[in-house]
């Protein structure tokens, strides 16, 4: 079976509790073996520095008519190294034309990055160019330039082109991040090592110490056991300018086999030995500080560059390691900020996206510019604005929000003050104060915490004023998070009246003294009166969608306001409607692709219970059933043939998307009368080229197997690829030009800040406002090249998830009316290409 896959926000995760957390050790599940080996806890679209395809490496030299020997060293994302040795001979200096200049070929069968190094003992340059597949082979050097080597200094003797495997996964995106958020003494971006550093000086910089000794820190300890279930004991305490801080230490046991996860890391934490303590989570709700402007967050030297009296606040992550010190005591000098951080045992992933990816933010590639000029100089780090127009786009604004503790989830001890019924009330408070940062809590319960109850912008969740600067009070707007779920289930779980909507016994909100996991949301409530939601809804909701899905989804769903033809496509899970709005897609992602729940725990969680059972019984025309008629788990090989593509010969097939194989086989199913001649080469890899002297249409066959799984039968996928000789542009020649003239055309109506829609999430024009970006990087931000079909930049105009519905040609089931698809798509594949 092969659909559409879901855009890259989708998630479906277990709550990563205040933050993020490392994970060492974790042994891999063997029935996942087959699948991407750090493909959990990470998002979907990682935004890959290369598209997969046919390349040339130019190797040239700074002056001409040099002599002597050089290597050309290619290192790919898998450690496998290609070395090139050659000589110079007759070199014309800097061209990629000429063919004096030596070139050499590789071929990316999926999405990913590469380092190019050239070693000689002269001054040298070196060319990325995409090669058309099959065209003069090595003696074409006419294909786009994708990248060369900048530094033309005298005597750089070892030129290098480094493209990373993912944008938004590096140590050097890492680096940035905290670049941003914490930029510093001299409060320039780049322009100092950070005054939060390391633990100790996180808390000296956030009034720890003097919050402590005014009875103002808030101290739960428990396990966690549905998450990572480690020891935790959190800290939170909040300033008089409506910030609140965090941080939380980790414990866990690895010195007992099979232990990792077990009461022995609560034992740890209560008797606080230090030797299990390896890691510290933190997060700042406080404003951005940089630049000349008003007063930041408390305590904060520096200034946020913002005329805005009441600037607005935002998360910011933080990860320490603490093996570093002396663990057998409190050594928070010594622990150190880590700039990639490993969740599950399965590789290290950058922050901020270990923790965000939970959280409901969004990452996009780092500003292609040269600011930093450390190790990690990769660019800077950029914002997420609402509206540029409002003066809040914000560097290092990752949109993500808080998460609530849930109580029944932890395991407390046995002795004071421990205890369950002791804790509750302190994980309450830190509950209260999470909520009122939500857009819409109820001021009668935030009260307590505003610096003037009387100033409604500064109680408007807890000197939250997202929604204020959004919409200028009156709520959230089209196109971003609306908070309204997540109020509903933080109001329900502490009403002292389950069966009543929260707040609608009259009592204020957050009167029930103990954490009511039982409520029911009210779109997920059986209504017999037309049987939606159907009976059974609430069940579903309480043993499936609450514990597996709920956090992450309540955190990321969109307000798609009163257009009710798209309401159902929210993706924050409030209703019964809304989650099975997504019911192909949840069944894809879920039973055949493996990919939900994102992180590793989440998964194995869901996988050792009756969660897929119960999910699968209100799925229409399940079909992933093994011969016995048992829910068949993720791990059998999942053909994916790839998008189905108008082009000239030769054109190469990418099925690289499809997963848990290990071999493929591809075959030419039929052809137009007289294409008989058409061939398949590279029909053994994941991307075979099909060659073609007739135009018309090609139905070619991918067949795939693991031989691991133990249900294991071959996979089939079927692709119609359309040889269009004439086809103008070519794809080879699509420029970013050509989807902006589709954008001033038909797009720029709604994504306009000056039109009667200013608070769509994105602009396509060509000035972006307040973000110091391109609309060329904003455009590759969403887009997919692991996945050209999931491209944001496809889903949306085709009628996937869009508030304006579908665009005219996008059609991608009408042949007659799907060019602008096929133009959109054929830029992707081939590489997405500036100019």
């Amino acid at each position: 079976m092969k659909s559409n896959s879901f855009f890259a926000g989708v998630f479906f995760l277990l709550v990563i509790l205040a933050g993020c957390s490392r994970d060492d050790g974790v042994p891999v599940d063997e029935s996942i073996a087959v699948n991407a080996p750090n493909s959990f806890a990470s998002f979907l679209n990682p935004v890959a520095g290369l598209s997969a395809g046919d390349y040339t490496v130019v190797a040239a030299t700074f002056d001409p008519g040099q002599a002597g020997n050089f290597s050309v060293t290619l290192t790919f994302d898998n450690g496998e190294r290609q070395v090139f040795n050659d000589n110079w001979t007759d070199s014309v200096s800097m061209s990629q034309f000429s063919f004096n200049n030596p070139s050499f070929d590789f071929t990316l069968y999926a999405a990913g990055g590469i380092d190019i190094q050239l070693e000689s003992s002269v001054d040298t340059y070196l060319y990325l160019i995409r090669r058309i597949p099959g065209v003069n082979g090595s003696m074409d050097r006419s294909g786009s330039l994708v990248r060369e080597n900048n530094d033309i200094s005298v005597l750089n003797t070892n030129s290098q082109i480094t493209l990373r495997a993912s944008r938004i996964d590096s140590e050097s995106y890492g680096a940035a991040y905290y670049d941003t958020i914490d930029p510093g003494v001299d409060g320039i971006p780049g322009g100092g090592d950070g005054i939060k550093t390391t633990l100790q000086e996180f808390k000296d910089a956030n009034g720890f110490d003097a919050a402590n000794l005014a009875g103002r820190v808030l101290e739960p300890r428990f396990r966690d056991t549905k998450d990572l279930g480690y020891g935790r004991g959190v800290r939170a305490w909040t300033q008089p300018d409506g910030s609140l801080y965090f941080f939380v230490e980790n414990f866990q046991v690895r010195s007992v086999p099979g232990l990792e996860y077990s009461t022995l890391n609560l034992n740890a934490l209560l008797e606080d030995q230090r030797q299990h303590h390896f890691g510290t989570n933190a997060i700042e709700y406080s404003t951005y500080p940089y630049g000349v402007g008003e007063p930041c967050a408390f305590g904060s030297g520096a200034a946020c560059a913002t005329t805005n009296p009441d600037p607005p606040k935002f998360l910011k992550f933080y990860t320490f390691d603490a093996t570093q010190g002396d663990q057998t005591k409190p050594d928070h000098a010594n622990e150190t900020r880590l700039n990639t951080v490993n969740l599950d045992g399965r590789g290290n992933k950058a922050m901020p996206g270990a923790c965000v990816y939970c959280h409901g933010g969004e990452l996009r590639p780092l500003r292609a510019d040269t600011g930093r000029t450390d190790a990690y100089a990769d660019g800077t780090y950029r914002d997420n604005a609402y509206d540029g127009t409002a003066g809040n786009a914000i560097n290092g604004d990752t949109n993500a929000k808080f998460q609530l503790m849930e109580v029944s989830s932890f395991e407390f001890g046995d002795k004071s003050p421990y205890t369950k019924a002791e804790q509750e009330p302190i994980i309450k408070e830190v509950n209260k104060l999470v909520y009122c940062t939500y857009p819409g809590a109820d001021p009668s319960a935030c009260a307590e915490y505003c610096v003037d109850p009387a100033d409604t912008v500064d109680c408007d969740g807890f000197g939250n004023d997202v929604a204020t600067i959004v919409d200028n009070g009156t709520g959230t707007t089209t196109g971003e998070w609306s908070g309204a779920f997540a109020v509903e289930m933080a109001e329900g779980w502490y009403d002292d009246d389950p069966t009543t909507d929260a707040g609608a016994d009259g009592i204020p909100d957050f009167d029930s003294p103990v954490f009511r996991q039982d409520y029911v949301p009210v779109g997920w409530r059986p209504d017999p009166s037309d049987g939606i939601p159907p009976p059974g809804a609430d069940r579903l909701f309480v043993e499936v969608v609450q514990p597996a899905c709920f956090v992450c989804h309540s955190r990321m769903g969109t307000n798609l306001g009163p257009n009710l033809s798209h309401a159902g496509k929210d993706i924050d899970y409030s209703s019964y409607e809304k989650f099975f709005s997504h019911a192909d897609l949840i069944e894809e992602y879920v039973y055949e692709l493996g990919i939900m729940p994102l992180s590793l725990r989440g998964y194995n969680a869901f996988w050792s219970g009756n969660q897929p059972a119960t999910l699968a019984s209100f799925l229409p025309n399940f079909s992933h059933l093994n011969t016995d008629g048992s829910i068949s788990r993720p791990g059998s090989p999942v053909a994916d043939a790839g998008p189905g593509r108008t082009s000239p010969s030769p054109v190469r097939i990418f099925g690289s998307n499809s997963r848990f194989v290990s071999k493929y086989n591809w075959s030419i199913v039929s052809t137009p009368v007289g294409g008989e001649d058409a061939t398949l080469s590279e029909a053994s890899t994941s991307s075979p080229v099909l060659t073609a002297s007739l135009d018309g249409d090609y139905l070619i066959r991918l067949t795939v197997s693991n031989g691991l799984s133990k249900n294991s039968e071959d996979a089939v996928d079927t692709v119609i690829i359309k040889i269009n000789s004439g086809l103008s542009p070519a794809p080879k020649d699509i420029v970013f030009s050509d989807i902006q003239a589709v954008f001033n055309n038909d797009c720029v109506s709604c994504h306009d800040v000056a039109t009667s829609e200013p608070t769509v999430p994105v602009w396509w024009t060509s000035a972006q406002p307040a973000t110091g970006t391109s609309l060329y990087e904003e455009v590759l931000a969403r887009v997919d090249f692991n996945n050209p079909e999931s491209s944001l930049l496809l889903r949306k105009p085709s009628g996937h998830f869009h508030h304006g519905n579908l665009r005219t040609g996008f059609e991608e089931e009408n042949p007659a009316n799907r060019q602008l698809y096929d133009l959109f798509l054929n830029w992707i594949v081939e590489g997405a290409r500036e100019n």
